[in-house]
């Protein structure tokens, strides 16, 4: 198994390179992240840009966080979360996220003399750093974000932040057309591995949510792997709508000419046909009280942030692991709920599959951090660009 450790990182070294007058010896960056090799090389270079190892606070996901790049950040002296790999099986992660963000905060800054900081900058996967810090500092001018998932910015609508949307990295065309297929094929191939390990031979799969990342599964299982099943947004259900909405995306006319999209309450109506449902909506796709209409051998699989696709609880037991297969009765719950692309290694795909959101991440910060102290700060977008044309060389 490659390890990757001689990765080079040339995209993060370019933005490095450009951005060689920013001196984050005066910042406070709050960040959410998942905690992997590619993760580890961006806070290594936000330390050697000045950023005291004390005033990076970092919160880990569970499901998404490798224990040995934890330790490497406690040994660079970053300030980690301690339950960043922890795990209550009974409870929903998005509630005990945010229980355990406040609880950390609380103890990390009430003691902080905030006087020497310029600027507060919040790195984040989801919004949750986001609405944990307005909850600390109001609507400090010196306040500032970094987002990098559409549920994330949704969340960070709600608090009132001043949120630049050149900072949105979710929205970008990179992530949205250059990510998105890698992400795509690390879920599929662990979606056809699962689906050998329960001896699904011919299974009749549906896909609900039908973005980015649902599409890009969709598109694979039906297209490329022929296999039974058929796909549903959950937004609409209107002919007419759904056609003119997805016809323009990648293998979506191809779905559509073959009648594999189909409307959510149709799909909602079909539950029990399916022995393998997968979640991309990014909300609740399956209300608990539709769990005894399913498949009595379905398999639940996520394709999103969190837990939130699929009725958890009823699932999880005392004991499991963040990423047990939990059952109730024959039922599946795939990954405890979490997505199934993240497993608990070091590199979850090739470091030059994510390292060009990590260089948007990485550029994001830098520019934040830049602004009103660095005559001279490079553009954002042509830095943005100059990192695109090194990935597409390097890939």
């Amino acid at each position: 198994m490659e390890t990757y450790e001689n990765h080079e990182y040339k995209l993060l070294q370019g933005i490095t390179d450009l951005y060689g007058g920013v001196d984050m010896r005066d910042v406070l960056l709050l960040s959410c992240q998942h905690l992997l090799g590619p993760q580890l090389r961006m806070f290594e270079l936000f330390l050697r840009a000045g950023l005291k190892p004390e005033n990076c606070i970092i919160a880990g996901k569970n499901y998404s966080t490798n224990h040995g790049v934890r330790k490497d950040l406690e040994r660079l002296g970053c300030v980690v979360a301690p339950w960043s790999e922890g795990f209550e099986a009974q409870v929903a992660f998005d509630d005990w996220f945010a229980r355990r963000l406040d609880e950390f905060l609380t103890v990390e800054l009430m003691m902080r003399d905030m006087r020497s900081i310029r600027m507060i900058i919040v790195l984040d996967d989801g919004g949750h750093m986001h609405e944990a810090a307005v909850k600390f500092f109001g609507r400090d001018p010196r306040l500032a974000g970094v987002e990098q998932t559409s549920s994330g910015y949704n969340r960070i609508m709600t608090t009132g932040i001043a949120f630049e949307n050149e900072h949105m990295v979710a929205r970008t065309p990179y992530k949205q057309f250059e990510e998105a297929p890698y992400i795509g094929i690390c879920g599929m191939s662990r979606i056809l591995a699962h689906l050998r390990a329960r001896g699904k031979t011919d299974p009749n799969i549906l896909v609900l949510g039908l973005g980015t990342i649902g599409r890009q599964i969709a598109g694979r299982l039906f297209v490329l792997e022929k296999k039974r099943g058929v796909a549903a947004d959950i937004h609409f259900d209107d002919d007419d709508h759904k056609n003119i909405r997805l016809r323009d995306f990648g293998a979506n006319h191809l779905l559509v000419a073959d009648g594999r999209i189909i409307g959510h309450a149709d799909a909602m109506a079909r539950l029990s046909e399916f022995d393998v449902i997968i979640g991309a909506t990014g909300y609740p796709s399956i209300p608990e009280g539709d769990l005894d209409r399913l498949h009595p051998e379905v398999s639940l699989i996520s394709m999103s942030s969190s837990d939130r696709e699929f009725p958890a609880l009823r699932f999880r037991k005392p004991g499991d692991l963040v990423h047990s297969d939990c059952y109730n009765g024959k039922r599946c719950l795939v990954n405890a709920g979490f997505p199934i692309t993240f497993s608990g290694v070091r590199h979850e795909v090739r470091p030059i599959e994510i390292e060009l959101t990590m260089a948007q991440l990485y550029a994001c910060v830098l520019d934040l951090a830049g602004k009103g102290k660095v005559a001279n700060l490079p553009n954002l977008s042509l830095a943005l660009a100059q990192a695109h044309d090194i990935w597409q060389a390097e890939c």
